[in-house]
């Protein structure tokens, strides 16, 4: 792919941030050139990816949930932190990696996950509903293929994650006692596309009306057919992953997605899930739960990122 260098973008400027993207350690992360709403000129399918940046050497991964794109959270405000949003799993690899299930020589020249790596001294996982299993496990992909091709190297980087907080969401997803029954998934599975099945979700995430007005308001621009998509990749892709060490869990009382005591469930026992310490080391995990008022879609209540942060 030919990488080539576009203009400097104003601070916290809002752009779309998909496949078409140049940047390198030594320029800004905003001067990547970026082409809205396309995909790689091999039609290999990715993560899709939209990014707020400005000037900052900190940044806020987060993993948006099921059906989502980056409209629910722009209302949300990051003085400090650059924000780089990750959606649409009908894929678990991130943008510029190959199709290929290994990593090869000139992987760096594409990859948006070595890019953020190298450019940002501080990073923030947030995952939120399904991101937070999707975000472990696209981790652990791309872990194996780093290890495939040897690139130990980069493995230095994982010291630059600060925090990995987890709302409402387990790594566990699909789960009668710590996520989503199976059974509910398989019928939601047979009944997308039809578009009653979304509104149907949309009320039971946002249990007040004025959640419900506001997530309208900012709704997502996802096809159904997407949305099956992706259910059936997680279903098709579930595993226990280990690649971030969780160290807070923000869980909301009225959550009936994943339901807040099968939430409190999994992360009561997260870490004897894990094996009580954090890999690599002989440090034990030190788990926050945090409990909010609100239901699944609770980013109406918050206007920035910092104040996510603060609990």
């Amino acid at each position: 792919m030919k990488l080539e260098v576009g203009p400097r973008l104003p601070k916290n400027s809002r752009t779309d941030f998909r496949p078409k993207f140049s940047f390198s350690s030594e320029q800004n992360f905003q001067s990547a050139v970026i082409v809205p709403g396309k995909r790689l000129k091999d039609n290999c399918t990715r993560m899709q990816v939209y990014s707020e940046t400005g000037t900052s050497k900190k940044a806020i991964l987060f993993f948006a949930g099921w059906g989502m794109d980056e409209k629910p959270f722009t209302h949300m405000q990051h003085k400090d932190y650059d924000l780089i949003i990750f959606y649409d799993y009908t894929s678990l690899s991130f943008s510029g990696c190959p199709r290929e299930e290994v990593c090869s020589p000139g992987c760096s020249k594409g990859c948006i996950m070595q890019r953020i790596f190298s450019y940002y001294r501080e990073i923030t996982i947030i995952g939120w509903g399904f991101g937070v299993w999707c975000a472990s496990a696209a981790f652990d992909k791309y872990l194996t293929r780093l290890g495939h091709f040897c690139q130990f190297r980069e493995l230095k980087f994982w010291a630059k994650i600060k925090r990995a907080i987890a709302i409402n969401g387990t790594l566990m997803p699909i789960s009668a006692t710590w996520g989503i029954s199976p059974q509910s998934l398989k019928k939601t599975i047979e009944a997308l596309p039809d578009t009653s099945v979304m509104e149907k979700f949309i009320r039971r995430m946002c249990q007040g009306k004025k959640e419900y007005e506001f997530y309208k308001a900012h709704a997502p621009q996802r096809e159904t057919e997407q949305a099956k998509k992706e259910l059936l990749t997680i279903k098709e892709n579930l595993f226990l992953s280990n690649s971030l060490t969780w160290d807070t869990a923000i869980t909301s009382q009225e959550d009936t997605i994943f339901k807040t005591s099968r939430q409190q469930t999994f992360w009561h026992n997260y870490s004897n899930i894990t094996g009580g310490y954090i890999p690599g080391t002989r440090k034990k995990f030190n788990l926050r739960m945090v409990e909010i008022p609100g239901s699944h879609y609770m980013f109406n209540r918050f206007g920035s990122w910092e104040e996510i942060l603060s609990l």
